[in-house]
């Protein structure tokens, strides 16, 4: 049995994919299984890497079901003692694996070790930014402050899953956050103050993609609220959060004209947290700016009301026009 299991979801991302498969292949510590789930790719992912690498990796595919799915179907894959995550547009340098097993080992009630990454634009890698800042000592603080745990640093004890359960394939974002969450609810978490992973920021991230943060971020306020609600230093705040991000998702399927869907998510934000304009004021004090940030969301809905009633009236006649003959073109005078 390998004594740790890496796993690497991946899907469409053949060249950057090759260059996480070469950094874990240059790991000083060589007992480990490599196992890449391809979550649907369609552009040669699995014949460029078994061509290449063969049966040195352990390589699964799946119909396309996000990047939570496929870690999952990974973790159930793993044997080794521990599981060691990287995506596969991020990197490790050669003696990440060698120092977490060995911090590991001599740490027993440690469940979750993260390290530093280095974080950069795609092609800019002279521009380099140390993540994260601030590591969490332990479950408040992570619960009550930012998630600066960088999954593809992370490296869990299998045992964990066991008792936490594994991704939550409902979250489209911040679903490493939910886990660590429940693991650091359990057990002890701890960072090596090292840079041992590289993160490559690119246009096909899925934070670029608004509607899946929105959503994301809503469904996971809410899901903290409800499980922790104790714990929080400042409850209503999360909540008004959570439905901060359901009235940016509302908003933002409204312009991509999913009208009706959008328009019952502002209305339920609203309903549920009457004053939520309120949360994005900022700093600005000022009377005419939280009178302005409080009635602007109720403008957005009389926008969306608008937009749907529209709809309703215009699309009859668009399809009526549609269903009429065309008009023949008349050639030379008309006879009588």
């Amino acid at each position: 049995m390998p004594c740790v299991s890496v796993i690497i979801p991946t899907y469409n991302r053949k060249g950057l994919l090759q260059e996480a498969l070469e950094s874990v292949f240059a790991q000083t510590f060589r007992d480990y299984e490599l196992i890449v789930i391809d979550d649907g790719s369609t552009d040669g992912t699995k014949e460029a890497v078994l061509s290449r690498w063969g049966d040195r990796v352990r390589y699964f595919t799946q119909p396309n079901a996000g990047i939570s799915a496929a870690r999952n179907a990974g973790i159930r894959e793993a044997q080794g003692t521990y599981v060691a995550f990287l995506d596969s547009d991020d990197t490790w340098r050669p003696d990440k694996l060698a120092l977490q097993v060995d911090f590991m080992n001599q740490n027993p009630r440690t469940g979750l070790l993260a390290t530093r990454l280095a974080r950069y634009e795609l092609g800019s890698q002279h521009s380099q930014r140390l993540c994260p800042p601030t590591f969490p000592s332990g479950f408040l603080e992570l619960l009550n402050g930012e998630n600066n745990v960088p999954t593809s640093t992370v490296m869990v004890r299998r045992n964990c899953f066991e008792e936490t359960g594994c991704f939550d394939s409902s979250l489209p974002i911040a679903e490493d956050w939910d886990l660590w969450l429940r693991i650091a609810s359990r057990y002890e978490i701890a960072c090596l103050d090292q840079v041992l992973a590289e993160h490559r920021d690119h246009l096909h991230k899925t934070t670029r993609d608004l509607e899946k943060t929105y959503e994301g971020y809503w469904r996971f306020y809410e899901k903290i609220f409800r499980a922790y609600q104790v714990d929080l230093t400042e409850p209503r705040l999360v909540f008004k959060k959570s439905q901060a991000f359901c009235y940016l998702y509302g908003v933002t399927m409204l312009r991509r004209r999913a009208d009706i869907r959008g328009l019952i998510l502002l209305i339920r934000a609203l309903y549920l947290s009457p004053d939520l304009g309120t949360y994005f004021l900022g700093d600005s004090s000022g009377r005419w700016s939280r009178c302005r940030s409080l009635f602007k969301p109720y403008a957005v809905i009389v926008w969306g009301v608008l937009k749907v009633i529209l709809k309703f009236v215009t699309e009859p006649v668009r399809i009526i026009l549609k269903s009429l003959p065309a008009r023949r073109q008349l050639k030379g005078p008309v006879k009588p």
